[in-house]
């Protein structure tokens, strides 16, 4: 069917008429009600601002569907059909449960079976993953892949809305990408609900840009989530998959990034053994990527500029895709390196560090005959790819993976190279602190391992056609891996040194208290600064005597103790040190900073040693 492009265009503006003229009264609203966000630790706003601004966001996109069907007479596959009440219910739950965290609060436990119900409605409507994929699945497969759909990509945007017009401004962005697949596919189907979410988005972007005067809340970026999760189901089709479904991905992609960072350095802490414990997962922290690039000085406009930044190139290389055969194909590769790569800039000091010792600690933990079993159960699997992809490279027939082609040979194979392996103690070495000589020895056994089969091919069996071809091409698939496995534990050791480097190989104190205590602990700590257990270097110094603030120690300028969380930032400290006595108050208050914050707590005594340690989360 031909694409309307007036009614969507008429159909866009109304939206965003009706969120720029419904978003005042429902901050008005909302701010009488008492709904709105405090400064905080974990809040970027300096006053209070109303939540759940989304409301406004909702009324104008049905305001605006509503008009679309009654008026412009446009058809969207999730409206005009019988599948409209399960689309209604599904967002109506989405909606709900985020009004009542915005108002009141609800447990994540609570919102995740939110986005269950809904993704289940959904699939009762006979809309589901599976509808995309190019082979058939059991039923209750296709659920489980809806579900997971769904909650993923809802939850993306609701953990990163934590900055002004960072959500709704990836959202519009994510809606123009995949009305842009949309458009230049042909399809209709969705097109209208993606233009409408367009410009209801854009008018309430109006009051949510910063200086934001209101915040979408989890009401809007909870239904902003489902909708860019529904709509590609709903428009796409089996022939369609990639552009159905990596298009999305990509289209989403910063803040699924930045979900899976957030549950990547969440897991290790609680595999740390965090106070937290497995709770960990789920608690917020200040370590999103807006925050990280806060953290470094920038503005929230600039910050926002770059995301959108990051978030337009995903999108044109997710277009890029989709259009086969198009020049911005390569151009779009690169662009989507590029953010990457400026992305992967800003894991070092966190999730490298925090995964880092997390799967280092557990290695270390794990005796030395399961890291064997261990390295035997990989060695097998890559013996049986290996030999696979051998016959596939070298263009050789065969008869699939349980064939008399790829059974006849490969127990030749088998047995002589885990035979050779056992001769050359390749599971007897120390692979944590391998040398050169251990990978040299390494490929030597797989090297006899081949010949010594070869050999006994030739001699009990009569060797296939291409048989000469595919085993120098096994030999060099199977080194790589197998050498990499080996180096995994060495790799891992370099990356927590990089981590290290970028986290810092010691403790940057701030030192509370500029006293004769300072001088004492500085002494100390530069005496000792090098040396095993003495990692410790000052890397500020504040004070709350408004005498001693402004004043010079030891080349240090005495900080104001009540701008202590712009201190740590600026400096990057990782600690607090007290050389000084401090007030019950003052010490529990410098206990919750510190636990809020991430930074070790210890209390200088003259007696050289550290007392009051709050664990480090």
């Amino acid at each position: 069917m031909p694409i309307p492009y007036v009614k969507l265009i008429v159909s866009t503006m109304v939206a965003c008429v009706a969120a720029l003229a419904l978003t005042p009264p429902v901050r008005s609203m909302l701010t009488r009600l008492g709904v709105v966000d405090m400064p905080s630790k974990r809040r970027i706003n300096k006053k209070p601002i109303p939540r759940g601004g989304g409301i406004a966001l909702v009324a104008s996109f049905a305001l605006a569907a509503i008009f679309a069907i009654s008026v412009l007479g446009l058809k969207d596959r999730l409206w005009n059909s019988d599948f409209t009440p399960y689309a209604i219910s599904a967002a109506a739950i989405i909606v709900v449960v985020g009004l009542i965290d915005d108002i009141r609060g609800v447990k994540p436990i609570v919102k995740l079976m939110a986005q269950v119900a809904a993704a289940c409605i959904v699939f009762a409507g006979d809309v589901s993953f599976g509808h995309l994929i190019l082979f058939s699945v059991p039923e209750w497969i296709d659920l489980i892949i809806t579900i997971g759909w769904f909650v993923i990509i809802v939850n993306a945007f609701n953990l990163i809305d934590g900055l002004d017009g960072l959500a709704s401004g990836l959202a519009i962005i994510g809606a123009c990408g995949m009305a842009a697949t949309q458009l230049l596919r042909g399809n209709a189907a969705v097109l209208p609900t993606l233009f409408i979410l367009i410009g209801a988005g854009a008018g309430f972007l109006r009051y949510n840009y910063n200086p934001a005067s209101v915040f979408l809340g989890d009401t809007g970026s909870l239904f902003l989530g489902f909708l860019l999760a529904l709509t590609p189901l709903a428009g796409g089709g089996k022939a369609v998959f990639i552009a159905s479904v990596g298009v999305p991905l990509l289209v989403v992609g910063l803040p699924l990034f930045d979900t899976v960072l957030a549950i990547l350095r969440r897991s290790a802490r609680a595999m740390l053994g965090t106070s937290n414990g497995l709770r960990e997962v789920v608690l917020p922290d200040v370590e999103h990527l807006h925050h990280r690039l806060l953290s470094s000085g920038m503005s929230q406009r600039r910050v926002a500029g770059i995301l959108y930044a990051m978030a337009a190139i995903l999108v044109f290389t997710a277009v890029g895709l989709s259009v086969k055969g198009s020049p911005s194909y390569g151009t779009a590769i690169l662009g989507m390196i590029v953010v990457l790569g400026i992305i992967g800039r800003q894991l070092t000091n966190v999730e490298l560090w925090y995964v880092g010792n997390a799967l280092n600690n557990a290695a270390t933990s794990l005796p030395r005959k399961l890291l064997a079993l261990i390295y035997v159960g990989l060695d097998i699997a890559v013996l049986v790819v290996g030999w696979y992809w051998s016959a596939e490279l070298t263009l050789i027939p065969h008869i699939g993976l349980v064939g008399l082609h790829f059974v006849g040979e490969f127990p030749f194979f088998f047995f002589s190279i885990f035979a050779s392996f056992f001769a050359f103690r390749i599971y007897n070495r120390r692979w944590d602190y391998s040398q050169g000589l251990d990978y040299f020895v390494l490929l030597a056994a797989v090297s006899i391992g081949c010949l010594v089969a070869s050999s006994l091919v030739d001699t009990f069996s009569s060797p296939t056609l291409g048989f000469n071809r595919r085993v120098p091409v096994f030999l060099a698939l199977i080194s790589v891996p197998l050498l990499g496995i080996r180096m995994m534990r060495v790799v891992l050791r370099g990356l927590l040194a990089t981590a290290r480097r970028g986290h810092g190989d010691h403790i940057r104190a701030i030192v509370y208290g500029s006293g004769i205590g300072f001088y004492v602990l500085y002494a100390l700590f530069k005496h000792r600064f090098g040396k095993e257990g003495g990692n410790i270097v000052v890397a500020d110094v504040v004070d709350d005597d408004p005498d001693a603030i402004g004043s010079y120690v030891q080349g240090f300028h005495v900080g104001d103790a009540a701008k202590l969380e712009s201190i740590v930032v600026k400096s990057k400290a990782t600690a607090i040190v007290l050389s000084k006595g401090v007030s019950p108050k003052t010490l529990s208050k410098l206990k919750a900073f510190a636990s809020s914050h991430n930074l070790l707590l210890k209390r200088f005594a003259f007696s050289l040693r550290s007392a009051d340690v709050a664990d480090r989360k």
